[in-house]
C-alpha cells in the first residue's frame, strides 16, 4: 500500500517545526493528522471502499490539515464573515434603499 498522504502529512510537519510554527501543544492536531491519512490512505488502497467513504475521509483529513496549517490564520476570515453577513440580510432590510 502506498501512503502518499502520510507521507506529504509528514512533511507538512516537518516544514511546519522547521519554521518554529509547532509547539508542544499542537501535538494532538498532528497525531489527528497522521491518524487521518493513514485513513485516507487505507481507504484508498482498498478497492472494496465505497467511493463516499473515500471522499468523506478526504474531507475529513482535509479539515485536519487546515486546522493545523491554518492555526496562525486566524484573522483571514475575518473579512469573510462581514460579507456573509451581509449577503444574508433580505433585501427588504437594507441601509441604502432608494429613494
Amino acid at each position: 500500500m502506498q501512503h502518499k498522504n502520510r507521507l506529504a502529512t509528514k512533511k507538512t510537519v516537518v516544514a511546519m517545526r522547521a519554521g518554529g510554527r509547532l509547539e508542544p501543544i499542537d501535538s494532538g492536531i498532528v497525531g489527528l493528522a497522521s491518524a487521518t491519512a493513514d485513513l485516507l490512505d487505507a481507504a484508498i488502497a482498498d478497492p472494496d471502499e465505497p467511493t463516499y467513504a473515500v471522499a468523506a475521509l478526504g474531507r475529513l483529513h482535509l479539515a485536519t490539515l487546515t486546522a493545523l496549517v491554518g492555526k496562525e490564520e486566524a484573522s483571514v476570515d475575518a473579512g469573510l464573515a462581514e460579507v456573509i453577513a451581509t449577503l444574508s440580510t433580505p433585501l427588504g432590510y437594507a441601509e441604502d434603499k432608494p429613494t
